[in-house]
């Protein structure tokens, strides 16, 4: 297969337009155990051509994703030499690309599990696989959960211009996040996770963060950024430590 088929799947992918065969319909897919599956390379120190490709597709149009072709996907992926493959969970759109009891699923998938469709293949065929999660841009999450919203110091009207949702690490998101990940982790034989989008978007000043500056700084935190300022720059500090600690909540 050469680029321009591989563009054209990936575009069916999107639109519909490939596998015929598929029409949408859900599939239960079982997850293979992890030592039936002969690799050529070892995890991760030999693995040196992996591929991630972009997924940020919403399903406001019913097409979308509805006639995805696994087997192609994954052959044309393997075919073209790649050692590891590494797909979407989720995306900036918010919606689940895998069988979720916590978030919400792709609705074009119609409970299908795309992500493991996807792993299973991919081992299938020796690719080793990591899956991808992003927090943080999150558009479901910001639309169903207004308080779970970053609130920058225009206020949320700013966000909300964006063309992602954009969620704060110390709002119930941080559950929320925690759970999808214990769910993806705990049911699909994957070799790791990139977790994406561990940063701030921007200073926060939602009440979640708010609250939690008075109670340990007894204090309100500074809305101008000078960094002469010694109360801004202690306000950088509990934000960079908050960070750390969402990014050690996902990752234990």
């Amino acid at each position: 297969m050469n680029r321009r088929t591989f563009n054209k799947l990936l575009s069916g992918a999107t639109v519909g337009s490939m596998a015929p065969g598929l029409q949408g319909t859900a599939k239960a897919h079982p997850i293979d155990s992890a030592g039936e599956v002969k690799f050529s390379t070892q995890w991760p120190h030999q693995v040196y051509r992996r591929l991630l490709i972009d997924t940020h597709i919403p399903d406001w149009d019913p097409l979308f994703l509805s006639r995805f072709d696994t087997a192609e996907y994954v052959d044309t992926v393997a075919r073209a030499g790649f050692q590891q493959l590494m797909p979407y969970t989720n995306s900036c759109v918010g919606l689940a690309l895998w069988k979720t009891q916590v978030g919400q699923m792709h609705a074009n998938l119609h409970g299908r599990d795309m992500f493991g469709e996807i792993v299973t293949e991919s081992r299938r065929r020796g690719l080793h696989t990591a899956a991808y999660f992003i927090v943080t841009r999150d558009n479901w999450a910001a639309e169903m959960h207004p308080t779970w919203r970053l609130m920058p110091p225009t206020g949320n009207t700013h966000i909300l211009d964006n063309r992602y949702g954009q969620t704060c690490a110390n709002t119930p998101y941080r559950d929320y996040a925690v759970a999808c990940l214990k769910e993806i982790v705990g049911n699909y034989p994957i070799e790791g996770v990139f977790i994406d989008m561990t940063f701030w978007r921007s200073a926060c000043y939602c009440a979640s963060c708010t609250d939690r500056y008075r109670s340990e700084y007894k204090a309100e935190p500074p809305r101008v950024i000078d960094w002469n300022d010694p109360e801004w720059r202690k306000f950088q500090a509990a934000r960079e430590r908050w960070m750390m600690e969402f990014a050690q909540d996902l990752t234990n």
